[in-house]
Formats: C-alpha cells, sequence, structure tokens
C-alpha cells in the first residue's frame, strides 16, 4: 500500500540521508517531499521545497500544494549554533510547522518529532526511562524539551497524530566534525599524531544512525500516539573506551591529551537510555557495534 506523501524537514543533514535511503527501501511508492531552507538535485527526494520553516505562510502553501501524509521532522540546530537560533529552529520552527499544515486544511498528517536525550535533568544513576523529568541541563536541551513539550501540545490542541523519539547520542558515516567523535575521525584519517581533547571520563549511550532511522520508522508506524519513546542501546561506554577503539582501528599509535577537569554547561557524567518501551512496544533493538560504527566513520569519505 502506498503511503502518499510523506515529508522530511532537514533531508539534506546527517540522519536526513540515512532517512531518506530507507525510506527508499522501505515505502518506494510514496512521494518524498524535502523540505529545507536550500535544496539539492543529488537527494532521492521527488519534490524538493525551499522554504523557512518559521514561515508559517510557507509551511500552509507547501501543504496545499502537497498534502502531507507523514511528516519527519529532522530540522533544527544544534552547538556550536548560537542559543537564540536553537530557540528559534527548534521551538519556534516546530510551531509554524504544525500550525501551517493544519490551516492547509488539508488531513491531518501522523507527525514523527525527533528530540534528543539532552532534553532530560540529570539524574543520580545516569540512567534514564522516559517517565524521568525533562527540562534540559544546556541551552541545548533546553531548547529540545520545550520543542517537544509544545509539540506534544499544540498536536493535541490541534488534534494532529504525533509520536516522538527521543535519541542518545547518535554516531555513525556522516556524523558531523562538529560533533565529538565525528571530529576525532576526522582527525585519525587526516594522520594526525595526537588528539587534544576534554574529559574522556564520561559514559555515552551510542546509536548508530542506521539504527537510529529504523528506530524512527517504526514509532511513526505503529508508534502510540502522543507517546515518547528513547531510541537507545541500554549500554553505556566511556569516552576512553571509544578512543581506543577509533584510535586501534586506524592503524597508529596516537597520543591523547585529555583535560579530566573541563566540564561543558549541562554535561552528564554518564548518560544511559533505558530501551524497554521501544523494544517491548515496537520490537526494535539496535543491530550495529560500536566497533561497526567506528570502523564505518574511519571509512567514510
Amino acid at each position: 500500500m502506498a503511503l502518499g506523501n510523506i515529508w522530511v524537514t532537514g533531508y539534506r543533514g546527517f540522519t536526513g540521508t540515512h532517512m531518506l535511503q530507507l525510506i527508499g527501501e522501505v515505502a518506494p511508492d510514496a512521494t518524498v517531499i524535502g523540505l529545507g531552507r536550500s535544496v539539492s538535485d543529488e537527494t532521492d527526494v521527488d519534490v524538493c521545497f525551499t522554504l523557512d520553516l518559521n514561515n508559517l505562510d510557507q509551511v500552509r502553501r507547501c501543504a496545499i500544494d502537497y498534502p502531507p501524509d507523514y511528516v519527519i521532522h529532522l530540522a533544527g540546530a544544534m552547538p556550536p549554533g548560537s542559543e537564540e537560533q536553537m530557540w528559534l529552529d527548534n521551538v519556534a520552527a516546530t510551531f509554524s510547522l504544525l500550525s501551517g499544515v493544519f490551516l492547509a486544511g488539508s488531513k491531518r498528517p501522523r507527525v514523527l518529532m525527533v528530540g534528543s536525550a539532552a532534553e532530560y535533568l540529570v539524574c543520580e544513576s545516569g540512567d534514564y526511562c522516559e517517565s524521568l523529568p525533562t527540562g534540559g541541563q544546556s541551552p541545548y536541551g533546553k531548547s529540545k524539551s520545550t520543542q517537544i513539550d509544545l509539540a506534544l501540545l499544540e498536536a493535541k490542541a490541534l488534534g494532529i497524530d504525533l509520536v516522538v523519539a527521543r535519541p542518545f547520542n547518535l554516531i555513525g558515516p556522516g556524523l558531523s566534525e562538529n560533533l565529538f567523535l565525528g571530529k576525532v575521525c576526522q582527525q585519525l584519517r587526516q594522520g594526525v599524531e595526537a588528539l587534544n581533547l576534554g574529559r574522556i571520563d564520561s559514559e555515552r549511550d551510542f546509536v548508530d544512525i542506521r539504527d537510529a532511522v529504523i528506530a524512527y520508522w517504526k514509532i511513526l508506524m505503529c508508534g502510540r500516539p502522543g507517546q515518547v519513546y528513547n531510541v537507545s542501546t541500554g549500554v553505556a561506554t566511556r569516552i576512553e573506551t571509544v578512543l581506543d577503539i577509533a584510535i586501534q582501528y586506524s592503524g597508529r599509535p596516537i597520543q591523547i591529551n585529555a583535560d579530566t577537569g573541563f566540564t561543558k554547561k549541562g554535561d552528564f557524567d554518564r548518560s544511559c537510555g533505558d530501551n524497554t518501551r521501544i523494544s517491548k512496544e515496537l520490537g526494535w533493538s539496535a543491530t550495529y557495534s560500536l566497533e561497526e560504527s567506528i570502523v564505518d566513520m574511519l571509512e567514510f569519505d
């Protein structure tokens, strides 16, 4: 059965690229509409729309021309973007997106919002299930927490069927060099002799993007309306261990210069996602090992 029109915001980004590849495999008959501030002829979409998601009228006109049956909302701002940009692109743009679709008068789509583990407030154990308090510790986390709270409230008010994925630390081929492991792999590919880093004693739950987009699709298709699902492996790995793996597969001895006293605002000592809900309800679990992810990142061109 054809799924009709699928909107993908932020389709040119890291997650968007992998999402489009998956849609091509699981829903080849769907019409994929890519929305972004710029367009590209090199991506696997049927229609590209250049628009500013903060412009409600542009969103409304797009929804009139191509009424969405499904919306996968991936667009947004992350560090090192400014705090102002994160509030505009994560919060205001979400309000505009949902409002514009509603005001177009088309049938209301099923919407997937992608949040972040950064939404959680720090808990002592470092283990996070969906029922724990959110609000964010960092400017990014605060903007994402507000984005998801707003989306759930607005969707309920407008009668829009909305579900939420809350991913933990995404990794995999194509990861931005602005993110820790993306930068490390870039430097290793460039042949550096030393890595100058901050603290490496914290623990994170790393999820391969190729597993994550499968989770997103399952949540979109079968998740309970209004529900939030952690997208996580349920295993936290020490940053130092991740570095050891990356250096091992780089094939060269690398010196690590770490500032163990360096802590970023809102940083977590340990962050591990409880994936019980998505596992029991949707049958999803991670399939890529940490080693596979890192090797593919090192080989990514």
